[in-house]
């Protein structure tokens, strides 16, 4: 499997993908082991009082195109797509997906683009338990917990850079402060 990051307008991502997979379907006979993905996460926001789940971008303007090892990148596609800008390359011009990069995809494709909120226990001194999720498979760090807007904020690194995310978690389970 190979996998590309291809760069399109913010705001536009479901409308490219849905273009994308349109023309893919037409091109590739097995579109079954292809993809196109907008990663999203679920968030759980607070209004009037109540708990509810919004949907945003993980990385807005960012979509994951991944594809069987024998096909080709369909450049001539993605350029028919209102929207497209680049797929992203490496410095030395390779556009396929490596390292840890690769990993962050393949990640957010187990997770079938969508990350759910996960369920964490926090225990004595605050260490974060994740119990169920996304995030119990992640890489990243947590670098902050944010217990009245039930998020974390995770970093990881993608395309060179350490970014940071802010997902949301249950915390289903407090320990005790110390004596």
């Amino acid at each position: 499997m190979k996998c590309y990051c291809l760069f399109c307008r913010a705001g536009a991502e479901e409308k490219f993908v849905k273009s994308l997979s349109f023309l893919l379907k037409r091109e590739y006979a097995s579109f079954d082991d292809l993809s196109v993905i907008f990663p999203v996460r679920i968030v759980q926001e607070k209004r009037q009082g109540k708990w509810r789940p919004k949907v945003q971008p993980v990385l807005p303007g960012y979509v994951f195109l991944y594809l069987d090892d024998d096909d080709p990148f369909p450049s001539f596609q993605a350029r028919q797509c209102e929207g497209y800008f680049r797929v992203l390359k490496y410095p030395d011009g390779h556009i396929e997906l490596k390292g840890t990069d690769l990993q962050y995809a393949e990640w957010i494709r187990s997770n079938k683009g969508t990350l759910q909120p996960s369920r964490i226990s926090l225990d004595l001194g605050n260490r974060i338990t994740v119990i169920s999720g996304p995030m119990k498979d992640m890489q990243g760090k947590v670098v902050k917990l944010d217990r009245h807007k039930k998020r974390v904020i995770v970093a990881f690194e993608f395309a060179g850079e350490v970014r940071h995310v802010n997902l949301s978690v249950e915390i289903v389970s407090k320990g005790g402060s110390g004596p």
